[in-house]
């Protein structure tokens, strides 16, 4: 019998180290890198250097009004304003880039009707803004994969000698690859235009987070350069830094004091008042590591104590 006893405590006893091994190494690892997020240098939009493509496609939608002939041209002014105030960020900061805006023309048009591409109705809000689950962007995702095929009808297609293979484009990944083939450059960051300037839904950035299979786009809904350059540099893996429930770690008051004019904080200034701060510059890939101080204010729930 107390044989018995003696192995039963035994086994609960080894039961119980081993769940306190299982919780101990399940807690984060405390040097950074391990915990910094995975938006850096990832799919298409790699890191933000040498040359460049922003290809707009401007799409009228049933959700916002049609557009114009002025409409697209202010949006296209607003666009080159915030990648000639990027271009200019890097120039300040010692790196090389060269970015060329193109907007799509299919027929002669400057736009097109979704009804063309017959996906499902697009819905943008906030909930989708805030939420990086697949299953949550899905009809986002079909959505843009139905007009990036149809876009395809008006892109040239490269000489075969240089694909290589036939390119069948059927979503936006496949769009983005003839894209990239037929303007000689891997970083190629592809923007849904909608009218919807004078309605109060968000603009969004998808699959910054992912390494595939998926690839980055973005749904613009604003010509605010400075809401144009955030979700840009978004799509080369910059991080809101606004309150967020995709980061509750950050100490949004010590990023605020600290980084008031920040791009990714705050879009609603003139785009030439606002600034990257080093958060920033590391994502999109101008700086190679974050200091402690840095780490510290996007971790701070957690003990930082290796750098």
């Amino acid at each position: 019998m107390k044989l018995n006893n003696l192995f039963i405590v035994s086994l609960l006893l080894c039961f119980t180290l081993s769940a306190c091994s299982i919780f101990i190494n399940s807690e984060p690892k405390y040097g950074y890198q391990e915990r910094i997020a995975t938006t850096k240098n990832q799919n298409v939009c790699g890191l933000l250097k040498d040359s460049v493509v922003v290809y707009a496609i401007f799409v009228d939608v049933n959700q916002y009004h049609p557009w114009t002939v002025y409409d697209i041209e202010s949006t296209m002014d607003s666009l080159n304003k915030a990648m000639s105030w990027v271009e200019a960020q890097a120039v300040i900061n010692g790196q090389s880039l060269g970015i060329t805006s193109v907007m799509h023309k299919q027929q002669s048009k400057w736009s097109f009707h979704e009804g063309k591409a017959k996906p499902k109705p697009l819905s943008l809000n906030l909930n989708l803004l805030s939420s990086r689950k697949r299953k949550h962007h899905g009809h986002v995702d079909s959505w843009a994969n139905k007009i990036a095929a149809y876009a395809a009808r008006g892109v040239k297609k490269p000489s075969e000698s240089k694909v290589g293979t036939k390119n069948k484009i059927v979503n936006v990944e496949r769009l983005i690859a003839r894209l990239r083939d037929l303007y000689e450059t891997d970083n190629v960051a592809l923007m849904f235009f909608l009218n919807g300037y004078y309605e109060n839904n968000p603009s969004m950035s998808l699959h910054t987070y992912s390494s595939g299979p998926e690839v980055e786009y973005t749904v613009m809904t604003n010509k605010n350069p400075a809401i144009i350059a955030h979700e840009f540099l978004h799509l080369f893996g910059a991080l809101d830094l606004y309150p967020h429930d995709v980061h509750p770690t950050f100490n949004y008051a010590e990023l605020e004091e600290t980084y008031p004019d920040e791009i990714m904080r705050i879009q609603h200034k003139e785009i030439n008042r606002l600034m990257l701060s080093p958060i920033t510059k590391y994502y999109i890939g101008w700086q190679t590591s974050l200091d402690k101080e840095n780490t510290r204010m996007l971790y701070h729930l957690y003990d930082v104590i290796e750098y």
